[in-house]
């Protein structure tokens, strides 16, 4: 090894040397409270109803209103369920903050 090559070896090295220790030194003062997270509802991650498929022919106006309304229904549904995951989320972010303001024992 040249004495270049191990000028650039070090100058590497060190940097990510203390990248490192950073973040060890950065997680030391998290602490786990012990409690379980439950998971989610199921009726909240189950996928969302899939656009219908069309065929492959000359659609009536009355068929087209139907697909149409379906569509928009799965659709609509699938935005409670998001916003309901949402709220879901942020409960449960509420709930590990108010976790931390508790004085330990």
């Amino acid at each position: 090894m040249t004495c270049e090559q191990k000028w650039t070896s070090r100058a590497v090295r060190i940097p990510m040397l203390i990248v490192a220790l950073s973040a060890l030194v950065a997680c030391s003062g998290s602490t786990v409270s012990g409690a379980l997270i439950d998971p989610p509802p199921p009726s909240l991650t189950a996928p969302c109803g899939d656009p219908l498929r069309l065929p492959a022919r000359d659609a009536t106006q009355e068929e087209v209103e139907r697909w149409w309304r379906a569509d928009r229904a799965n659709l609509l549904a699938c935005g409670d369920k998001q916003a309901g995951l949402v709220a879901w989320i942020a409960g449960l972010l509420q709930a590990m903050s108010d976790d931390e303001r508790q004085p330990r024992s």
